[in-house]
């Protein structure tokens, strides 16, 4: 294996030795893990890409005291994959740290708010509040557009409104005429199955981004939608952007 090949295929941490104090290199995993993933290389220098080597009757122990390591300190359990290669003919140790789908992931004793780190220009680095949270939504597989609100309702008819408004609005932007008689009205059943809406008994809940749509406020949240456009199927030629709020 070469050292260069792995650092063009993904995030890279180097270790020329294991650390007494495990957050040296935990608080890396945790990163990586609720990022795309990543290597730490125990037997290379860091920054300098030396390769020292370690010792093969290390190996073993090494593998069981990292594994431990990352057990006792993360939550949720972050599942490693840790295998001794051979690189410049010297055996060196790869943490292979997958993306994780559970996020986000923190330091235990630290708990979630204040123990999560992520990886900002090579760094671990404690993650902010907002960027905690949304970690929290990606690992329910969710985004703040599909949040419903809290505290607003909508009654069948303000959802025809705005079905119709919608419809119209599609229809001016036809291509050709026919295409506008051939386009269905929207329908509520349409907005729940995009996730802009909420069935509540005889009302609506509507999400982030119907609120949004609609330019309804939203309490504590400042926001606008801003529209760019493209000369071409790339983003080479800048032509105009719009911001509505």
């Amino acid at each position: 294996m070469e050292l260069k090949s792995l650092i063009l295929e993904k995030d890279i941490e180097c270790k020329e030795t294991l650390p007494e104090n495990s957050w040296k290199y935990i608080k890396t995993v945790i990163a990586f893990a609720n990022g795309n993933g990543g290597q730490i290389i125990f037997g290379v220098k860091d920054k300098s890409w030396e390769v020292t080597g370690i010792p093969n009757d290390v190996i073993s122990s090494w593998c069981d005291i990292i594994t431990d390591a990352i057990a006792d300190t993360c939550s949720p359990q972050i599942v490693t994959d840790i295998n001794p290669e051979t690189i410049d003919g010297k055996t060196v140790l790869v943490v292979d740290v997958p993306r994780g789908f559970q996020t986000p992931y923190y330091k235990k004793s630290e708990g979630k708010l204040n123990g999560t780190y992520i990886r900002i220009n090579g760094e671990s680095r404690k993650a902010e509040s907002y960027m905690v949270e949304q970690l929290i939504l990606e690992g329910r597989n969710t985004s703040f557009d599909l949040i419903p609100v809290r505290g607003k309702s909508l009654s069948a008819s303000d959802i025809k409104k705005f079905c119709s408004k919608l419809t119209k609005y599609a229809k001016q932007n036809c291509l050709d005429k026919r295409s506008a008689a051939d386009l269905k009205p929207l329908t509520a059943n349409q907005l729940i199955s995009f996730g802009l809406l909420t069935e509540s008994g005889k009302n609506y809940i509507p999400s982030n981004g119907y609120c949004l749509l609609e330019g309804l406020p939203l309490v504590g949240i400042q926001n606008e939608i801003q529209c760019a456009v493209f000369k071409g199927t790339t983003k080479t030629v800048f032509i105009d952007k719009k911001t509505y709020s």
